[in-house]
């Protein structure tokens, strides 16, 4: 339910609303036009709109980012109340995020208002609201991939110290037959 409700120097267009995905977070977002000013005289424009959200996984946190332009006096502002009774607000333009409770169902009630004050304009464009969800399992993750990755961990520390030992100067499938250096006096009779 969107309501657009203008007074004295002012306009409000209610737009459309668009549906909102990011990674984990869904949600909203109303495209609409609200214009205060000039000033004089003062006017503002407000903005309401009312929605259920229901998720089968949790939800975790909400989302709240308001985008539009002031000069002079002018102010714009937006405030969310939420049916477990977490309230986000922001006095410019700009983005608030609220951690929840972990809640599968929430009513939400936004109201933006623009206010031109005594000598200036407030306009905004964009109200988006989001919320994400518990993250989902991560594969392998728990005690069988603990186990897994240990093995593999411990297979390739075989298999490097295996390596190490062998000599480096020679390919590893050549065999030399055990023979006596015939060099030097002090190496005579030593086995290579």
């Amino acid at each position: 339910m969107i309501h657009g409700i203008p007074t004295d120097n002012a306009t409000t267009q209610p737009g459309f609303v668009a549906p909102f995905i990011s990674g984990n977070e869904f949600g909203l977002q109303l495209m609409f036009s609200n214009v205060a000013g000039p000033s004089p005289p003062a006017g503002s424009a407000t903005i309401t709109w009312s929605y259920n959200v229901d998720s089968a996984v949790p939800i975790i946190d909400a989302f709240l980012q308001l985008t539009g332009n002031t000069s002079g006096t002018g102010m714009i502002f937006v405030n969310e109340q939420l049916s477990n009774g977490v309230g986000l607000s922001l006095n410019r333009e700009g983005t608030i995020t609220a951690p929840l409770p972990p809640i599968s169902s929430l009513h939400v009630n936004n109201a933006n208002t623009d206010i031109s004050g005594a000598n200036g304009t407030a306009t905004s464009a964009i109200l988006t609201n989001a919320f994400s969800q518990v993250p989902g399992p991560v594969v392998g993750a728990g005690l069988p991939g603990l186990i897994l990755a240990g093995g593999g961990l411990l297979t390739w520390w075989r298999r490097r110290t295996f390596r190490r030992k062998e000599p480096r100067n020679r390919p590893r499938d050549v065999v030399v037959p055990n023979r006596r250096f015939e060099g030097p006096g002090w190496a005579r009779g030593v086995i290579f």
